[in-house]
């Protein structure tokens, strides 16, 4: 995102998998992407393209480290991708199917208290994050 918000990321609709396995990720920064295939079953219970998945998304407070409880569930192709943009004060999201063509989506704004512990990544999340960071065409982070 254009202010440099880190984004917090968690699947909440759609998979197969149980809370520990689904799709999440604790820091998502500008120019980064993270991505789960349609294929797997944690991230989609039907390994469709078209197949409908929902995520949490909330961004990283930088005066406290921690993620902000307000946030906003949105809707995406399992095959497609979400593209965030803006600043977190004036977000902007877009959501693609797997052939990249924008689709309708649904947003809704929601409290959900998903990240209540988390306030330092550990080893393990620092070397995940570090080992899936690419660039996209775009400049913004995408799921």
């Amino acid at each position: 995102m254009e202010d440099r918000s880190a984004l917090y990321i968690r699947q909440t609709g759609g998979q197969g998998g149980d809370l520990f396995s689904r799709f999440r990720r604790d820091r998502l920064y500008a120019s980064e992407d993270a991505c789960c295939a349609y294929t797997n079953k944690d991230c989609s219970k039907e390994p469709r393209r078209d197949y409908e998945v929902k995520f949490w998304v909330s961004h990283i407070k930088t005066t406290t480290n921690r993620v902000d409880p307000t946030g906003y569930e949105i809707t995406c192709p399992a095959g497609g991708f979400i593209i965030f943009s803006g600043t977190w004060e004036d977000r902007r999201f877009q959501v693609f199917d797997a052939d990249s063509q924008p689709v309708d989506f649904y947003l809704e704004h929601v409290y959900r208290n998903y990240a209540k512990r988390e306030n330092v990544l550990d080893d393990h999340e620092n070397e995940k994050n570090n080992a899936h960071h690419d660039d996209n065409d775009q400049g913004e982070p995408m799921v």
